[in-house]
């Protein structure tokens, strides 16, 4: 009973000290033209510090060019010194592959809704090396 009780604490001390959100660098550049549903997409881990030489990977979701350009990506596993570990994000903000925030990289601008990235042009670009914030959920 004391080893069950344990092991319950320690891993709810883990979950609660665990980061919220996650500053990544995307490695796979993505395209409401080009990107389909189901495309793998993959990104470095730079923030927190203690996650460097980590990476996110997960697929596009959704993407529309019409009536405006949406594109839905999902990050779900966290791979970290040789370990996987699944999990649910949400993007939440980002800066383009040339320190720009609140634009893609061709400059058109853009929001996050739900983590959906959006623009009001049917197109919209992040480049490798664009900079995505997420949030992990439940």
């Amino acid at each position: 009973m004391r080893r069950v009780l344990l092991s319950v604490l320690c891993a709810s001390l883990l979950t609660a000290q665990a980061p919220k959100t996650y500053l990544v660098k995307l490695s796979t550049p993505v395209h409401s033209k080009t990107s389909k549903p189901g495309d793998p997409i993959r990104a470095a881990l730079i923030s927190p510090e203690s996650y460097l030489n980590g990476y996110l990977e997960g697929t596009i979701e959704k993407v529309s060019t019409k009536p405006h350009g949406s594109l839905l990506m999902r990050f779900d596993k966290l791979t970290f010194k040789g370990k996987t570990t699944p999990l649910v994000t949400e993007v939440v903000d980002w800066v383009n592959s040339k320190g720009h925030k609140a634009v893609d990289d061709a400059e058109r601008p853009m929001t996050v809704e739900k983590g959906e990235l959006r623009t009001k042009t049917r197109e919209l670009w992040l480049d490798e090396g664009a900079e995505i914030r997420v949030r992990i959920g439940q």
